[in-house]
């Protein structure tokens, strides 16, 4: 039982990184844009970010477990950076817009 639990840990450990490297190319896909953005939920971003956010606080000082707090930490950072980088560049082209 140990060996099933210590090679779940370890996918865990994998997938987390996986997921957290899968925010990069939204990110430069939204901060590279052209557009203004109407395909991307601004709300369902910031949503998650602070899903995510209270997932590490419940991570770090409940379970007190680290690699789930890392994983949920990333991940707040990332839906986060993507959020705010969204909301700029839908307020910048709304007010080219309004010109």
């Amino acid at each position: 039982m140990e060996t099933d639990l210590s090679l779940l840990s370890s996918i865990y450990s994998i997938s987390g990184v996986v997921i957290t490297l899968l925010y990069i190319p939204q990110f430069l896909a939204v901060y590279k844009s052209q557009s203004d953005l109407k395909d991307i939920s601004i709300p369902t971003w910031f949503i998650w970010t602070i899903c995510l956010a209270i997932s590490s606080a419940y991570a770090f000082l409940v379970a007190k477990d680290i690699k789930i707090f890392l994983v949920y930490l990333a991940g707040t950072f990332f839906c986060g950076a993507i959020s705010l980088c969204a909301f700029h560049k839908k307020k910048k082209f709304k007010s080219k817009a309004e010109l």
